[in-house]
């Protein structure tokens, strides 16, 4: 009687690749959104509207489906936390309120009445001359996008992408220094723009951006859900563009 034939050895999955993987996909996607905003607010500067916003669509539509391609992979899990709840909202609309409050603080402590406020206005006033939007109800309809859709992708983005997945793989604390950082990068090259790179007051905006990502962060981890630190984002995000508007248009 022959011996039964020899089953091959299954082969084993080995847990640290897709752990690889997901680390390699969280690097390119700290440093993704710097790059298209250096494309689209900076390289593209001067060229016709169309070719600016084509590359703003192409570039941003790459960076939100990026944490759909690694979902898809089975990296990390799956969109249970994009279920929204009433979790946080309170806390969310208190922060929000509070730094819409800084924010203008800031501008009249220091920007109005400095040799920076003119220097913001002319380059304001240049890239919205730039990009077509230099009529209050494009600015407006701008301000809207930003306010209402483009926070919720921001937050899906950093939050729910980049601090989550992040957190399995460096621990939550250092997730949300690195998120937070990552947050903060693409802003300075529109901060920079702005008021310039020598200038202090890019740094001190810049690292208060970074604390709001920390904070939208830890709310996201406290409530398990994006909906309170998307609010929260979106009272912010529309502070700005209401600054910009008495800036530009009042």
């Amino acid at each position: 009687m022959s011996p039964p034939p020899e089953i091959p050895p299954s082969k084993s999955v080995d847990p640290s690749a897709s752990n690889s993987g997901l680390a390699r996909t969280l690097i390119a996607a700290l440093l993704l959104p710097s790059l298209v905003t250096w494309v689209y607010f900076t390289l593209l500067h001067g060229s016709p509207p169309i070719l600016q916003q084509t590359a703003y669509a192409a570039g941003k539509s790459l960076q939100f489906l990026l944490p759909v391609w690694v979902a898809w992979r089975g990296w990390g899990g799956g969109f249970e936390r994009l279920q929204p709840t009433f979790r946080g909202i309170i806390l969310g609309i208190v922060f929000g309120s509070a730094v819409c409050g800084v924010m203008f603080a800031a501008l009249e402590l220091l920007i109005k009445g400095y040799p920076i406020e003119q220097k913001l206005l002319a380059a304001a006033q240049g890239k919205l001359a730039s990009q077509g939007l230099n009529h209050p109800a494009a600015f407006l309809a701008v301000g809207l996008f930003y306010s209402a859709l483009h926070s919720l992708l921001e937050e899906y983005y950093w939050r729910w992408f980049v601090f989550e997945r992040g957190a399995s793989i460096w621990g939550r604390s250092a997730a949300n220094l690195i998120s937070s950082l990552g947050f903060m990068a693409h802003h300075i090259l529109l901060l920079g723009y702005f008021l310039g790179f020598a200038e202090w007051r890019t740094y001190l905006f810049a690292g208060a951006i970074a604390l709001g990502g920390a904070f939208w962060a830890w709310l996201y981890q406290r409530t398990q859900n994006l909906t309170a630190s998307w609010l929260s984002h979106a009272i912010v995000d529309a502070g700005i563009f209401g600054l910009g508007y008495l800036l530009l248009f009042q």
